[in-house]
């Protein structure tokens, strides 16, 4: 998890508390510490189910939501998986992605954000596809010219450590959406993460 992310969290804290809202405050600060603590359980484990992958999603989610009021929209589809309690993947693969479109790919847009996670059982694996509106890859988002991802580097050696422990494709695929077609541009993150 992005440390900005955690110094944001604390200072979204700080001025619910401010301006008297302590009841935001108090909700805010129960989300993130229950993202952390997920985060700390997960971080230590192999696997983890991808009912409790989903649910860290939908905390990380909404607590930037609540960072950001009005800022973006968001769904989570599920299709065609069984039982998400029974299904079991390598912890936090996907959050890093999300956390790109909110911050990089809603950052630099003037209308309102859309992000989009649907999940799909497939064979030997469980696919997440990750889409936004925002300015897409060279577009312009605020990561800047010459920036190096450290998601991006750890993601990658993490994709090939699993890849290479389970003898099995990792598949990824990030691209530009074609405005054309969908009406709007954006980028669409495409992970077959592997069962376990």
């Amino acid at each position: 998890m992005n440390p900005h992310f955690i110094f944001n969290v604390l200072g979204s804290i700080q001025s619910f508390m401010m301006l008297d809202e302590s009841g935001k405050a108090s909700d805010y600060l129960s989300r993130f510490a229950s993202l952390i603590r997920s985060t700390l359980e997960c971080s230590a484990s192999e696997s983890i189910s991808l009912k409790l992958e989903l649910e860290m999603l939908k905390n990380y989610v909404e607590l930037e939501q609540m960072r950001m009021p009005e800022k973006f929209d968001y769904n989570i589809d599920i299709h065609n998986v069984e039982d998400a309690e029974f299904v079991f993947i390598p912890p936090m693969l996907v959050q890093p992605f999300v956390e790109n479109a909110i911050k990089h790919g809603f950052g630099a847009i003037a209308c309102k954000g859309k992000l989009s996670i649907e999940v799909f059982e497939r064979k030997n694996s469980i696919e997440f596809v990750i889409a936004d509106n925002g300015p897409g890859i060279n577009g312009e988002s605020k990561m800047g010219e010459g920036h190096r991802s450290m998601a991006m580097d750890i993601f990658n050696k993490r994709r090939s450590l699993i890849q290479h422990k389970l003898k099995r494709e990792f598949g990824f695929k990030r691209e530009n959406l074609n405005a054309t077609k969908v009406g709007h541009t954006g980028l669409i993150v495409r992970l077959n993460i592997p069962v376990l």
